[in-house]
Formats: C-alpha cells, sequence, structure tokens
C-alpha cells in the first residue's frame, strides 16, 4: 500500500508568513518561537485549528522566557496557516512557513 509522504527533498524555500493561504496540496512546515517577560501562549493554527501549541511563563520582568513550536502538516490548496501570539496574529519575527510538496512512496 503506498502513503503521501512529504518530498523534503523538493521542499519550497519561500518563507511565508502568518495568514499564508496555500496554494495546492502537500505538507508545510511551520516554526513560532517568541520571548516575553510573562506568562504566554503561542499556537499554530491551519483553518482556526490548533495544531501545535507552546507555552511560557518567566520567573519576572527581568527574565524574559522562549517558547517555541513547530512541526510538519498536511494541508490541501485553500487551506490558512496562521500564528498566535497571547492572542494577536501580528507576529513579525521568529516565524515560518514552508511548502513541501507530496509523494506517493
Amino acid at each position: 500500500m503506498k502513503k503521501w509522504v512529504p518530498d523534503y527533498a523538493n521542499q519550497d524555500a519561500t518563507k511565508h508568513s502568518s495568514g499564508w493561504v496555500v496554494t495546492e496540496t502537500g505538507f508545510v512546515y511551520a516554526f513560532l518561537s517568541r520571548w516575553h517577560s510573562n506568562k504566554f501562549f503561542i499556537d499554530i493554527k491551519i483553518n482556526g485549528k490548533p495544531v501545535a501549541t507552546g507555552y511560557g511563563e518567566a520567573k519576572s520582568a527581568t527574565n524574559a522566557m522562549i517558547a517555541n513550536t513547530s512541526g510538519t502538516f498536511p494541508v490541501a490548496a485553500g487551506d490558512t496557516v496562521t500564528f498566535n501570539y497571547n492572542g494577536s496574529t501580528s507576529i513579525t519575527n521568529g516565524e515560518g512557513i514552508f511548502f513541501i510538496p507530496g509523494r506517493w512512496v
């Protein structure tokens, strides 16, 4: 029985940002990393549903902490990939989405 798997050798070099609408069926590698000086959460979402979550809690306002989350996820053309940081989707660094075509093996 054949399986549909990521073709990492042909991963797209274009880095997309939050809110990207996928143009073809395959996979995406998404990563998100943020520093904060309080309690915070980060999410990677596909079509509004969380697929990966991270959480951080700094010990003090001067002792920032980092949270990271990432993964490779199946997507279909038309899916929207977004990031969420403490309720905001406006993230300007520490993020990226790369398309990976699929192949049958």
